[in-house]
């Protein structure tokens, strides 16, 4: 990743090769942590960093940050963050369009105003920013000032190319693919595209035509932190698309199984491990029916993780239950 990030980055460096870098992310704790994980290795090879993040479920990250020794800034407006609320408003997840709606209404646009702030701050400070995807006011701010942006993308099926199509649709060939974007870009830009223009419009800019590749991704570096293991690459990415693995960041907290769970283990062949991760929160007992069904289905022995309070255990004939843990 570094070999990268230098050939990209390396103008905005200062005397020595030290950069100060901004970071900016948005979302859960799957945003979040890369983020100081990223941050994390940037100061341990020399860079000066800073970090702001918005934490959609409300959560403090200051006592980790502090912890490495990085600089945290929370960007909240007061009073939107609230699961329940959203999760009466988009029905319990299940109609999902409306939830997809109400969501990023509230839990991104919500915070518009108080992340272009930090936005700001961030480009008005440092040497080169990187920014969540989903951040546009910092790509704005950075264009705004001329300050070198690299985004970061978890989801390598995100990526707009020829070679595949998007997430739920048929690979029928290079041409297909691209009318199958279109079809996507153009839902992206239904729920967001006004609300990104005033931003661009805010910061002095020309409007854009799409928020997909224009918005979310920066002209020079596109980190897509996952890993190769798990999603090779597809063909088609132009060189600003970078798989750069996992941004992974060590447990500051010990952690063991409880004696259950490691009889679980002993009693037979290793268990797939099921979460839908900080994202459950939306609809935790929606999120643990469907995990129970998909390990039933699989006839594989399985961990189901689950954020409801219950009985932590082997609640079916190889499959048990784990509430949370790292």
């Amino acid at each position: 990743m570094w070999g990268v990030w230098r050939g990209s980055v390396a103008e905005a460096a200062r005397p020595g090769g030290v950069m100060r870098v901004g970071l900016q992310t948005w979302g859960s704790a799957g945003d979040i942590r890369p983020f100081v994980a990223l941050a994390k290795a940037l100061k341990r090879a020399g860079h000066e960093v800073a970090l702001a993040a918005t934490a959609v479920d409300g959560r403090d990250w200051s006592g980790l940050c502090q912890s490495l020794g990085v600089p945290f800034e929370p960007v909240q407006e007061p009073g939107v963050v609230d699961l329940r609320r959203f999760t009466r408003r988009a029905g319990g997840g299940a109609a999902f369009p409306r939830a997809v709606n109400v969501f990023i209404e509230e839990m991104l646009l919500g915070h518009v105003d108080a992340m272009t702030s930090a936005a700001r701050r961030l480009c008005e400070t440092c040497d080169v920013v990187v920014g969540h995807f989903a951040v546009f006011a910092l790509k704005a701010q950075a264009l705004r000032l001329g300050r070198a942006h690299a985004s970061v993308t978890f989801w390598p099926g995100m990526i707009l190319t020829d070679q595949c199509p998007p997430h739920g649709f048929p690979n029928w060939g290079p041409l297909w693919n691209r009318m199958a974007w279109k079809v996507m870009r153009a839902l992206v830009d239904r729920l967001a595209l006004s609300h990104a223009q005033k931003v661009w419009r805010g910061a002095g800019l020309r409007p854009f035509r799409f928020i997909a590749p224009e918005v979310w991704f920066s002209d020079r570096l596109n980190l897509v932190a996952a890993s190769p293991a798990l999603w090779p690459a597809p063909g088609g990415w132009d060189g600003r698309h970078r798989l750069c693995g996992w941004l992974g960041l060590e447990e500051s907290r010990p952690w063991a199984p409880s004696g259950a769970l490691e009889r679980f283990f002993e009693a037979g062949e290793a268990p797939v491990f099921m979460t839908l991760g900080s994202a459950a929160q939306v609809a935790a007992g929606r999120a643990e029916a469907l995990l129970m069904e998909a390990a039933r289905r699989s006839g594989a022995r399985a961990i189901v993780q689950s954020l409801e309070p219950g009985v932590e255990g082997e609640v079916a004939p190889g499959v048990f239950r784990l509430g949370p843990a790292p």
